[in-house]
């Protein structure tokens, strides 16, 4: 037989421990029922954060570190063909293409892809964007 003081301290040593355990379930069901759309907002807003980080592309080197390749922006244009000015159109990228009025005029008169300009320069991009020629699309 276990003598009483024994007896009394393993009854209130299960007793905290049964209140413990009950109030860990207690909580449990309050966050998994009650809580836990305001428990995702709060971690949603403390783990997400947009950063936009600018890169841009490096220079290709040899073993030496002189550069074979090197990155310089430009701005193509094309069309699909027939265009919905095809005069127009020819007439303006002649001026700031590589193919002259008469070549650009007679591809944007037949059907399909057609480049109007490649590699152009800042300055001539934004000429081209004032333009606002319809079905002139940018890459």
């Amino acid at each position: 037989m276990i003598p009483r003081v024994h007896r009394r301290r393993l009854f209130l040593l299960t007793l905290l421990l049964g209140a413990c355990w009950t109030g860990l379930a207690v909580r449990l069901v309050q966050v998994q029922l009650g809580g836990n759309k305001a428990y995702a907002s709060r971690l949603e807003r403390q783990s997400k954060l947009r950063l936009e980080l600018p890169a841009r592309r490096g220079n290709i080197l040899d073993r030496k570190g002189h550069i074979l390749a090197l990155d310089l922006e430009g701005f193509s244009y094309y069309t699909f063909a027939p265009a919905e000015d095809p005069d127009r159109t020819a007439r303006l990228f002649s001026k700031v293409g590589d193919f002259p009025y008469s070549v650009l005029l007679s591809k944007l008169r037949s059907k399909g892809f057609v480049w109007l300009a490649r590699g152009l320069g800042e300055k001539e991009a934004m000429a081209v964007r004032r333009w606002g020629l319809p079905g002139v699309r940018e890459y």
